[in-house]
C-alpha cells in the first residue's frame, strides 16, 4: 500500500507541488521509511527533474530520511547524495546525515534502559 501510494504520488493525477507530501509522510512512518528511501533513490531522476533545479522543495524532502539510526544508513545516505548537484539542499543533506548519527548515538546510549522499560511495561500490561 505504501509503495502504491508513492507511485501514485508521482502520477499525473497528483499535482507536482502536492507529491512531496506523500514521500515525506511515508518516510517519517517507522514502517515506511525504508520503502520511501528505496523509492526516492529509484526515482531520483524524476525527483531531480521536478524539484532539483534550485527550488526549496528538495530541502524539505531530504530531512524526511533523518529517521534512520545506523551508521551504515548514514553512510548510504551520504554516498547517495555525494556527487549530486543540488547545492541549495547541501545543508539539508548534512543535517539529515547528522540526525542519523544522533539517532544512532541515542540508541547506543539508552538501548538497555529502553529495553528494560519495555519489558516492565509489557509485564504491567499482562497483569491487567
Amino acid at each position: 500500500l505504501l509503495q502504491k501510494t508513492l507511485e501514485y504520488s508521482l502520477s499525473p493525477a497528483v499535482r507536482s507541488q502536492d507529491s512531496p507530501a506523500a514521500l515525506v509522510r511515508i518516510a517519517r512512518n517507522p514502517f515506511g521509511k525504508e520503502v520511501a528511501w528505496n523509492f526516492f533513490k529509484s526515482k531520483w531522476p524524476e525527483y531531480e527533474k521536478r524539484y532539483g533545479a534550485g527550488g526549496h522543495i528538495m530541502s524539505h524532502l531530504i530531512p524526511a530520511f533523518g529517521g534512520f539510526n545506523t551508521q551504515e544508513k548514514a553512510a548510504e545516505v551520504k554516498s547517495f547524495f555525494s556527487g549530486k548537484s543540488i547545492p541549495h539542499a547541501k545543508r539539508s543533506i548534512e543535517q539529515t546525515i547528522e540526525n542519523i548519527h544522533l539517532n544512532h548515538e541515542f540508541i547506543k546510549k539508552h538501548e538497555k534502559a529502553l529495553e528494560e522499560w519495555i519489558r516492565q511495561w509489557r509485564k504491567s500490561q499482562l497483569l491487567r
